[in-house]
């Protein structure tokens, strides 16, 4: 970054940065009998179905449901990153 800062005003960068990435991210809830690890999984799966280009998740809360002291469902709340494609960057 210094040799950056030191270089003349006149100077042209050897290299031209590329097109800005653009993400979205939207939030999605899950559920399984089996696991955390299975309804996260079932979210990343489902939205690869629809989303294209899926950079990562963030998961947020994870809750059980429970009757008869036995957990019946495992839920996950996440948010799920996607890659814009370029003619979606211009859309709102």
């Amino acid at each position: 970054m210094l040799s950056t800062l030191l270089r003349s005003k006149h100077e042209v960068p050897a290299k031209t940065p590329g097109p800005t990435a653009v993400v979205k991210v939207v939030e999605l809830v899950g559920t399984s009998p089996v696991g955390f690890e299975d309804a996260i999984r079932g979210v990343v799966k489902k939205a690869a179905g629809s989303l294209r280009h899926i950079t990562g998740i963030d998961v947020k809360h994870m809750t059980a449901a429970v009757k008869d002291g036995q957990i019946t469902e495992y839920r996950v709340d996440l948010k799920i990153a996607f890659a814009l494609d370029d003619e979606d960057d211009d859309r709102d």
